[in-house]
């Protein structure tokens, strides 16, 4: 992925010595800002935090179940035989496991449900992005903060992406309509 974004920052420095006589038009956006200000990245925001919201919740009950689990072992060490405390030591370990597995897998459909969220909303960016580079005859706009912009003296248009996209896709609770 290095290699690609060398490759395209080498065509951006060629392109601008050889356009440095013309009136070469860049603009930039942060990405991330117009996904934070968009209505539909609020609500696909406002949706995931609920969601994490209640994954935590259980993940605690859970937590604790698990932990009153391995105080009643500790409680009854002394009381049960060596093959009773080795038999109720490993189902505490084995709800211990399958708890850091279901923490696992609730990450990573977490991770997918954003991915999920945000693709709608950044495929909708970039359409707004093709239209305000045609309709102000933009030669170049790029996102600031992928590393390839290290310098740019004006053109920053995250607020009118930001008011174009608003105007353009409506927020619903769900992005994939639009």
């Amino acid at each position: 992925m290095k290699k690609v974004y060398a490759l395209v920052f080498m065509v951006l420095i060629s392109s601008f010595a050889t356009a440095a006589e013309s009136n070469l038009q860049i603009a930039v956006f942060d990405a991330q800002q117009v996904l934070d200000n968009v209505e539909q990245g609020k609500a696909a925001s406002k949706r995931m935090e609920e969601l994490q919201l209640a994954k935590k919740s259980e993940f605690d009950q859970k937590k604790k179940d698990l932990e009153k689990m391995k105080q009643d072992l500790d409680a009854q060490a002394l009381v049960l035989s060596k093959d009773a405390f080795a038999k109720k030591e490993r189902e505490f370990q084995e709800a211990y496991i399958k708890l850091q597995q279901e923490a696992a897998i609730a990450e990573r459909d977490l991770q997918k449900k954003e991915i999920e969220e945000t693709g709608v909303i950044f495929k909708n960016i970039n359409a707004v992005i093709q239209k305000i580079g045609k309709d102000k005859n933009y030669d170049f706009i790029l996102e600031k903060n992928q590393g390839a912009v290290t310098y740019f003296k004006s053109g920053d248009i995250t607020d009118k992406v930001i008011e174009l996209y608003n105007k353009t896709y409506k927020a619903t609770k769900d992005t994939k309509k639009k």
